[in-house]
């Protein structure tokens, strides 16, 4: 067994923190890593915990016990690599909680998705009334530029879509189609994603709502890839009515996904594997049968809704436009990395070094799977994301990574950030709080990750904004830590 005297480590402490509350939540951790009564006296709770919180974006409380690699081997023979204290700044998944990942993408989407067809609407005149033999892209206008750096997607504007093009650009876009690709202008802009958003834009022509029907979106994918996997579309009134908000609050009615709709695999250390559209047109075929209620499947949906808008994988998407292509949230990613800081994940029993499971696991690489879960982040950049998101800070390009609407469809009255649950509390002084919280669990292969995070501010004007996160590499409900050690936090705020 593992004594809880050689296991626990000092808590781990990051420099600029509230010292005094540190001390206390510190402790609070402590006590909580070595009484679970289902492991005895001597065992901690989990491997590690890691429990962060900023005020106003800067660090707050940062707290950290065990190990997010514990020692292995017999004693004096450790193995280093599985020697890695848990921190802040420990890779760690998310796993249910990458769905405030998604709902910001939604809202990022519904953002990009209007600010170009009101570009569409007011196109300026084109230079000349008649195309020139070489369109040059940049004296054209940035909402239509990837027509004449890519001739090839100016051929897909067809009969349905051209009247949606102002007239007086009609030939523009006839010329750049007609003309041949070896003679169209290298491109000299990056458009990595406007390409499909445009001609979902045109296909479309009406403005994204959380009212906007699933299908209107993605039947045209949905029916290229049933062809593909060998499926039908089953047209049904039900799911013809079903809208973005439905998936986001978990009230589509539309039943689970299982493996007998295609298997997905996680396996350790590995890359996972999803069938995400043959999971998606099973699904959507058998309609809103049951109940509203909590459902990995309607965040599948969502993810490919963007993947059929945008015309790119969802992982591509989320990492360009949500997290400002991974430059200053390098470690919220699909997979874990660096590696070098990548916790490990234990199941009940870790502490018996004579269990094969001791060792632990790494989780997989998720880059190809759906917007149901599948993230890693640290505690500092995801705490820090959050109050990015929440505050409207400068990100992607000096512009924020949502719009002012977009926050409100996020953080307001019913909020999709946390599923459109927003929470009241009062704390011992008194103060009355909005949060928003998710929470998320998964185990691969035995090994556990259980976490939450919350984002609370007091209800009146002017208070600060809090963004918490706690998360365990192992086999104990998130609730057991997250909840006492965030009633301490708040009954020491003002």
């Amino acid at each position: 067994m593992v004594d809880i005297d050689t296991f626990q480590r000092v808590p781990h402490v990051q420099p600029g923190v509230d010292a005094t509350l540190n001390g206390i939540l510190a402790a609070k951790l402590t006590n909580l890593m070595q009484t679970v009564a289902s492991f005895g006296n001597n065992i901690p709770a989990v491997p590690g915990c890691v429990f962060m919180v900023r005020r106003d974006g800067q660090p707050f409380v940062s707290v950290a016990a065990g190990w997010a690699r514990m020692p292995t081997g017999a004693p004096g023979s450790v193995t280093v690599d599985d020697h890695l204290p848990m921190s802040e700044e420990t890779v760690v998944h998310i796993a249910s909680m990458a769905k405030s990942i998604c709902a910001v993408a939604v809202a990022a989407l519904m953002d990009d998705w209007n600010n170009l067809f009101e570009r569409l609407r007011h196109l300026p005149a084109p230079p000349t009334a008649n195309p020139p033999a070489m369109i040059d892209p940049d004296t054209v206008p940035a909402a239509i530029r990837p027509l004449f750096e890519q001739p090839r997607l100016a051929m897909r504007i067809d009969g349905e879509l051209m009247p949606r093009i102002p007239p007086r650009w009609r030939p523009w876009v006839v010329a750049s189609a007609n003309r041949p690709q070896a003679a169209s202008i290298p491109p000299r802009h990056t458009y990595p994603f406007a390409a499909g958003l445009l001609i979902s834009v045109l296909r479309l022509w009406d403005k994204l709502t959380p009212a906007t029907p699933v299908l209107r979106l993605m039947h045209r994918r949905l029916v290229m890839e049933a062809h593909v996997a060998g499926l039908t579309v089953v047209s049904r009134a039900d799911t013809n009515l079903l809208t973005l908000m439905d998936l986001l609050r978990h009230e589509s009615g539309l039943r689970e996904e299982d493996a007998t709709d295609g298997n997905a695999a996680e396996p350790a250390d590995g890359l996972a594997s999803y069938p995400l559209w043959p999971r998606v047109i099973n699904v959507l075929n058998d309609g809103r049968i049951q109940a509203a209620g909590y459902r990995n499947v309607n965040f599948s949906i969502l993810g490919a809704v963007i993947e059929a808008v945008t015309e790119q994988r969802y992982t591509d998407w989320v990492r360009f436009r949500v997290l400002g292509d991974a430059t200053r949230f390098p470690a919220i990613e699909r997979r874990a990395v660096p590696r070098a800081l990548a916790a490990k994940y234990y199941p009940d029993g870790f502490a018996t070094l004579a269990n094969p499971a001791a060792t632990g696991v790494f989780h997989p690489d998720y880059t190809n799977w759906s917007a149901n879960g599948g993230f890693y982040v640290t505690a500092s950049e995801f705490t820090d994301w959050m109050y990015a998101v929440y505050a409207g800070l400068p990100v992607r390009g000096g512009t924020p990574i949502v719009s002012g609407g977009g926050r409100t469809l996020l953080f307001g009255a019913d909020p999709i950030f946390s599923g459109g649950n927003r929470l009241s509390m009062v704390n011992t002084a008194g103060t009355a709080y909005y949060g928003f919280e998710k929470n998320g669990g998964t185990g691969v292969a035995g090994g556990s990750t259980n976490g939450n995070l919350k984002i609370f501010t007091p209800q009146h004007a002017g208070g600060p904004v809090y963004t918490a996160f706690v998360l365990m590499n192992g086999a104990a409900a998130a609730e057991r830590f997250f909840d006492p050690l965030f009633a301490e936090l708040m009954a020491h705020l003002p």
